[in-house]
This record gives structure tokens, sequence and C-alpha cells, in this order.
């Protein structure tokens, strides 16, 4: 069985001090995986809405508040920690998420044996 969590992308907790804290612990204490929200922007209509999963039927902690941006808290998280797998909770459009992730991807897939072609490949 493998076990992972949510860290906290908006609220009180959302710092990435706190964070980079709770990915560090969770990575020492062998989680399998942490994930980042990726609800940055939240519809006008959303404000004239009943919410569904509370008692108030507000959203928690209201819709003006800000929130990590998810690839740039992934980065910092790849730093912090050694053996966790890092994601996203919900993507935004994917041709905008591989746009905005694309040249880390192709940073990430660098060897260092890889030959030009040039060498005689």
């Amino acid at each position: 069985m493998e076990f992972g969590f949510s860290l906290p992308g908006r609220g009180p907790l959302a710092s990435i001090d706190v964070v980079l804290k709770l990915a560090e612990k969770a990575d020492a204490l062998r989680f399998d995986s942490l994930f980042v929200t990726d609800h940055v922007v939240m519809p006008v209509a959303s404000g004239k809405s009943v919410y569904p999963y509370t008692t108030s039927g507000q959203f928690p902690g209201g819709l003006a508040q800000d929130y990590l941006e998810p690839l740039a808290t992934l980065s910092h998280l790849a730093h912090a920690t050694k053996r966790a797998r890092l994601g996203t909770c919900c993507r935004r459009g994917a041709s905008s998420w591989a746009r905005a992730s694309a040249g880390s991807a192709r940073s990430s897939r660098r060897s260092p044996r890889r030959r030009s072609r040039s060498a005689g490949a």
C-alpha cells in the first residue's frame, strides 16, 4: 500500500516555508507521493453558487484568497525532497500545462552519456 497527501495550496498554511517543511517531513516519514492543488483561478459565477461540500454552502476560506502557483511549488518540492513522487491534484487545460512544463521535462531527460549526432550516431 502506498500513502501520499495533498499539500496546502491556499489558506493560512499555504506559504512556501510551511509547504516545504511539510514535504520534507513527509519525505523523511517515507510517504510515497505529495500533491499540490491547481485551482489558481475561480470563476466569478462561483460566488453566486451554493458550494455543496460545506454546511454553510460557502467555499472554504472564501473565494478571495491567494494560491501557490503549482508548477513553481513543484520545482521547490523537487529540490527539497528525495524520494516522494510529486504531482498536481487537478490540472489546467492539458495544452497550457504542457507548455508550462515542457522546458523542465526536456531538461530532466538529458543524459550525460547522450552523444551528439555529429559525434557519429
